[in-house]
């Protein structure tokens, strides 16, 4: 079956749901989003990825498989990211309304580590502490410009805020 010509009997051969993945991760429009949406899908006891539309895409193992393999490919593609698109990428994802930019949730995921919540399962060991080492870096970047626009604007001594605007 075409993926573009899924219907809802094709639910329990996989198409379905390889459709609704790629139809709904297509709209999500950075990868850490992609990363952190599926994340969001796996149960942190049991390792299992749940439907996010039970109704339609029952949970089992065609599921399971589908977002697992979906939730290492937006891992590879952040991981594949040189780190300065990596620092704009969680900007933009932050950017989204949807997402905020709370700097205290921000020192939280730094302070408790809480980012290790999106590495996915079967990566190696070298590829999880390298994650853990860049969105360290990305995550204390993005609290530094957080903390910088935070700041009152600094006048050079001697001026006053109208003779700035005239320089």
């Amino acid at each position: 079956m075409d993926i573009g010509q899924s219907t809802p009997s094709s639910v329990n051969d996989g198409s379905e749901i390889g459709f609704f993945s790629e139809a709904f991760l297509s709209r999500v429009p950075t990868v850490f989003g992609r990363l952190a949406y599926l994340a969001s899908l796996c149960d942190e006891r049991s390792g299992e990825y749940r439907s996010p539309e039970p109704a339609r895409l029952p949970n089992g193992p065609a599921l399971h498989a589908r977002l697992a393999e979906a939730h290492l490919t937006a891992f590879l593609l952040w991981a594949d990211l040189p780190l300065p698109e990596q620092h704009r990428d969680f900007r933009r994802y932050l950017a989204d309304k949807r997402n905020g930019a709370d700097p205290s949730l921000l020192r939280r995921w730094q302070d408790q580590r809480l980012y290790i919540r999106f590495l996915p399962a079967g990566i190696n060991p070298h590829q999880g502490a390298l994650f853990v080492q860049d969105f360290a870096l990305v995550l204390a970047s993005v609290l530094r410009d957080f903390e910088a626009q935070e700041q009152p604007a600094v006048r050079r001594p001697g001026t006053s805020p109208q003779h700035q605007h005239a320089n």
